[in-house]
């Protein structure tokens, strides 16, 4: 396939799945499109077939669905003169839980 992988179709069948995982939910990733082709096909012993005519490549839209991320800005409620102040910024979901597995 065009991504370097193999699929075996067994003798006396026609064809054989493969599958191919889509992004999980992603707040930096948007929706695409997930092509695959076949780039050459040979039987069991290595020799090409006399007259396969190779199909296009197979594409599948992702869909993705909007990752809403609230930054919230907290502070430190009070401070004497001279002091620190010390600011939060934390990443949520519209729902306030926690953004997981981000890398910045």
């Amino acid at each position: 396939l065009s991504n370097n992988a193999q699929v075996t179709i067994k003798a006396g069948e026609t064809s054989a799945p493969y599958t191919h995982a889509a992004q999980g939910d992603d707040v930096y990733n948007d929706a695409g499109q997930i092509s695959l082709g076949i780039n050459s096909a040979v039987d069991a012993t290595g020799a090409t077939f006399e007259n396969l005519q190779l199909g296009g490549a197979a594409s599948v839209q992702v869909t993705d669905t909007t990752d809403e991320v609230v930054a919230k800005l907290t502070a430190t409620p009070s401070v004497t003169e001279g002091g620190e102040i010390t600011y939060t910024i934390t990443l949520t979901n519209k729902d306030g839980l926690p953004i997981n597995n981000h890398s910045a």
